[in-house]
């Protein structure tokens, strides 16, 4: 039995896509991308990519960015496929992806979540 649960999608599948939450989105990235190692006899997942988000608002411009950490699981085969989810993440999420931070224990990514206000000064 497969540990991840799918998505779901109707009619309106881009609609219904777009209104997913965060956790939701990644869960799809992750089954999409097959960033996990399973037993083809019985379909246990014996091996996964773990992920954590957290968003992170800038103080001085306001704007909001969802950071996600793609943490590395040991396996040559999972860890080199992370660096190359620049594309699939701004497509799933719709949304500007920086280059990655391939670090020793994990990948890390940043999306442009939302924008601040924009506080114009005028002098006169």
């Amino acid at each position: 039995m497969n540990r991840f649960k799918t998505v779901k999608l109707k009619k309106q599948s881009r609609y219904n896509f777009i209104r997913l939450g965060i956790r939701s989105k990644l869960k799809y990235l992750l089954m999409r991308e097959k960033l996990f190692d399973e037993v083809t006899s019985d379909l246990r997942v014996i091996n996964s990519t773990k992920v954590k988000f957290k968003k992170l608002k800038d103080k001085s411009s306001g704007d909001t960015f969802l950071i996600i950490r793609f943490m590395k699981c040991a396996s040559r085969s999972l860890d080199s496929r992370l660096i190359e989810l620049h594309s699939s993440l701004a497509v799933v999420f719709d949304k500007d992806c920086s280059t990655p931070k391939n670090e020793r224990l994990y990948v890390e990514y940043s999306l442009f979540w939302k924008q601040g206000r924009q506080n114009d000064d005028i002098y006169i």
